[in-house]
């Protein structure tokens, strides 16, 4: 990775805050649409920016507390079933809350011809029942806006331009304006079949619904769904705005969902059935494990969360990695070196000045990169790599002068590019060519293009050219080929993605308790909150990737400190943290088993051990 050079000329464009749509092109491509918008790491972040009031949101506050103890409990957490809640939508228009209902309600036309219209028992948010004229009456009864009077800010300015080409190229919920109701998922850990298993959760639903929306003035239709998933859930859809003038917000930390899971616990148990609500992230035993790679920090295995959206696309293809993953490993490692630098020069500057420092280094690392040949595992390749034109396909010269303004490689960008859209192609039926990674391939070459080649920051501007996205589109592909097998196929761009995924979650774990740590502090002040997180934050800095750790956990001394430094505070919990918070057992048991090994050694022989020593019976 290239160093970045002090440049007085440019310093000076930085601080006056100049830069160009292609710099924040380059920076929105790499470091991601939100950089600009991320919270500083030292302070305390509240949903849209607001300003906490005094008082407000007292659930929330006592649900962060709750978080703390088990935190503080440690390996004597007794860990037990756990109540699962999920936003799953929350639709703007009136049509899609009508959908959604449907679907609750079993009322849908597949459903007709499967047999199941209206199987599913539904509620109100008293605990009534509902019938399905009823569902049909919700649009009049909860008086849901129609979309022409849910219209945002800025389609109603392209309205008021008459520029209805601009408003109808927006989407669905960028042209309107407020949420109109929110889905949720109650899930337990039984299958229905139990006896009294599904009243048990009647029962526990309809308190927590009438206590945390019905009483404050939200509508709501709920119901039980035990036909399609191994676990028994309610779906509750309930209407966004109140009936005493307010609205239901969820915040991008969970903290809402966190105390509408300690509500939903709590009528469990009340209900009969034993079941608590805690984060992965603060029970030690999981986050230990999550720390060492041993376990994802979201084990979901929900059926909704296989569709398309939550599939690796590129896990579907047979032989570009093998043929292109190694080089494709070195240049998304380089990207995210570059990433680790830019985050490094931010902490120290203002937010304003983020995105101008950020394309300046981006430009200064990109475009003086170490070239390395990439020769490796090519036995088979459809274009040439020489960079003259002369040696280009002619149904490839157009491209190739965008791939050269790209790349640094460009002719191995372009064997790239047409591997992978080559990849899986078959004949149908009709004898035509199908081309399934096609659309893969030219995504990728617009907005990751490191996949493909050694990239320079040009490479991030011209993913939003409209003619490169033409010519992509229509550029020519052989009818058929013949690509052979790898002989010992070894995925290396499967096991880069799992260790990528490793180490997400640990930044996720670390930043999820320092931002604990750092409302404890803004809010309790001088109490246990900030300091038992603040030892959390050490123990887990501790653990490094692929650390064995023993099934049964202990608690036991630790004599190393972990680089965690807390913020303002100035807890030093970290550094010498002891009992549930040191090390892993697997430490202490070798700590002291060398500590009794060096008392045995001081301690004075028996007669009959010296006898032994000297051979005597």
């Amino acid at each position: 990775m290239a160093m970045i050079k002090d440049d007085l000329e440019d310093w000076d464009w930085v601080k006056m805050g100049r830069f160009s749509d292609a710099d924040e092109r380059i920076v929105q491509g790499i470091m991601g649409k939100r950089f600009r918008l991320a919270h500083p790491p030292s302070t305390v972040s509240h949903p849209k920016g607001k300003v906490r009031r005094k008082g407000a949101h007292a659930k929330r506050d006592a649900s962060l507390s709750g978080r703390a103890f088990v935190i503080e409990k440690g390996y004597r957490y007794a860990r037990g079933k756990e109540a699962v809640i999920r936003a799953r939508s929350r639709p703007k228009s009136d049509h899609g809350v009508m959908t959604l209902l449907r679907y609750v309600a079993r009322t849908r036309r597949e459903d007709e011809k499967n047999g199941q219209y209206g199987a599913v028992s539904l509620w109100d948010g008293f605990g009534a029942p509902l019938s399905v004229e009823d569902i049909h009456a919700v649009r009049k009864r909860w008086e849901l806006l129609p979309d022409q009077d849910n219209l945002s800010r800025t389609a109603l300015k392209h309205l008021k331009k008459s520029d209805l080409s601009a408003l109808h190229a927006m989407g669905g919920r960028e042209r309107l304006r407020h949420v109109q109701a929110w889905h949720f998922v109650f899930s337990i850990a039984e299958d229905g079949a139990e006896e009294g298993g599904e009243r048990k959760l009647r029962n526990a639903m309809r308190v927590t619904v009438d206590g945390a929306f019905t009483a404050k003035g939200h509508k709501t239709v709920w119901g039980i769904h035990q036909d399609h998933t191994d676990h028994i859930h309610a779906h509750v859809v309930v209407r966004a705005l109140s009936d005493f003038g307010g609205r239901l917000h969820s915040d991008i930390h969970g903290d809402y969902l966190h105390a509408l899971r300690l509500r939903f616990a709590e009528n469990l148990k009340l209900s009969g059935l034993d079941y608590n609500a805690s984060w992965r992230v603060d029970r030690r035993y999981e986050r230990e494990r999550i720390m060492a790679g041993l376990e994802p920090l979201h084990d979901d295995p929900s059926p909704w969360r296989q569709g398309k959206a939550w599939r690796d696309p590129y896990a579907n293809l047979n032989t570009w990695p093998y043929y292109f993953g190694d080089r494709a490993v070195q240049n998304m490692e380089r990207i995210e070196d570059a990433k680790a630098i830019i985050r490094q020069l931010a902490e120290d500057a203002e937010r304003h000045e983020w995105t101008t420092i950020a394309a300046q280094a981006l430009r200064q690392l990109l475009d003086e990169p170490l070239i390395q040949t990439s020769w490796l595992k090519r036995a088979y390749h459809f274009v040439s790599r020489s960079a003259e034109n002369d040696d280009v396909p002619d149904e490839y010269r157009e491209l190739f002068e965008y791939l050269k303004t790209m790349y640094y490689d460009p002719a191995d960008a372009l064997a790239s590019w047409q591997h992978m859209a080559l990849d899986g192609a078959y004949r149908d039926q009709q004898g035509k060519v199908q081309y399934p990674h096609r659309g893969l391939a030219n995504w990728t070459l617009r907005h990751r293009p490191e996949y493909l080649g050694c990239v320079k920051a040009n490479a991030y501007v011209m993913g939003g050219d409209k003619e490169l996205k033409k010519i992509l589109r229509t550029a020519w592909l052989p009818k058929s080929h013949q690509v052979p097998e790898p002989p010992e196929y070894v995925d290396v761009f499967a096991k880069y993605r799992e260790i990528r995924r490793v180490q997400k979650d640990r930044a996720k774990v670390i930043a999820e308790l320092k931002r604990l740590f750092h409302r404890y502090q803004a809010d309790w002040p001088g109490t246990w909150l900030p300091e038992v997180t603040d030892q959390a934050i050490g123990q887990a800095m501790l653990i490094e990737i692929g650390h064995k750790l023993p099934k049964v956990m202990g608690a036991g001394p630790i004599k190393a400190a972990s680089k965690w430094k807390p913020g303002a505070g100035g807890q030093s919990g970290a550094s010498d943290p002891v009992g549930d918070y040191g090390a892993p057992v697997l430490h202490a048991e070798n700590e002291n088993a060398t500590d009794q090994k060096q008392e045995r050694s001081q301690k004075p022989k028996s007669r009959s051990r010296r006898n032994a020593s000297r051979g005597r019976g």
